[in-house]
């Protein structure tokens, strides 16, 4: 029998993937204590996160703790009340994911 063989070159372009929070928040705060919530994100492809509030009370503050990890905090005014909170992640390369979560203070 007669046999032939190619080569085929096949260039796999790289895909960015969105960055993720990988904690969960507390959804339940004392109107006595600061609300004080650590999170952290991850990027598959290792690119460098950034953290920022995209909607919020104006009291709850964001604060960068590392390279992967920020905390949120706010001192809850009044009993009764449910606050929403949305934190973005973005990496350097135009991904972007999001949390968003509602706390009740009690």
């Amino acid at each position: 029998g007669l046999e032939s063989s190619q080569t085929i070159n096949v260039d796999i372009l790289p895909v960015n993937d969105a960055p993720t929070i990988i904690t969960n928040p507390p959804t339940v705060s004392s109107s006595r204590i600061e609300y004080i919530y650590d999170l952290r994100g991850f990027d598959v492809d290792a690119d460098p996160i950034t953290f920022q509030l995209f909607r919020s009370p104006t009291n709850v503050v964001l604060t960068p703790t590392g390279a992967e990890t920020a905390r949120v905090t706010f001192q809850p005014e009044e009993r009764g009340l449910t606050k929403t909170i949305t934190v973005l992640v973005r990496d350097n390369n135009g991904g972007q994911g999001y949390q968003s979560w509602r706390v009740d203070i009690r």
